[in-house]
């Protein structure tokens, strides 16, 4: 989204007390959703920058 975070916080204090997990939180997890495509579910907002735009006007 492109906005800054409110309370900005060092990836190392991340890390130490998340260990692992952490890097779900610094970098992101990608999911797909494969099944529900499989299926021939189509969103009717793929992109998210569309989707937000709908909710924000």
């Amino acid at each position: 989204m492109q906005k800054p975070a409110f309370l900005p916080v060092p990836a190392i204090a991340l890390q130490v007390l998340y260990g692992e997990a952490a890097i779900l939180v610094l970098s992101g997890q990608k999911v797909l959703p494969k099944k529900a495509l499989q299926n021939g579910f189509r969103f009717a907002y793929p992109e998210l920058p569309a989707a937000l735009r709908q909710i924000l006007t």
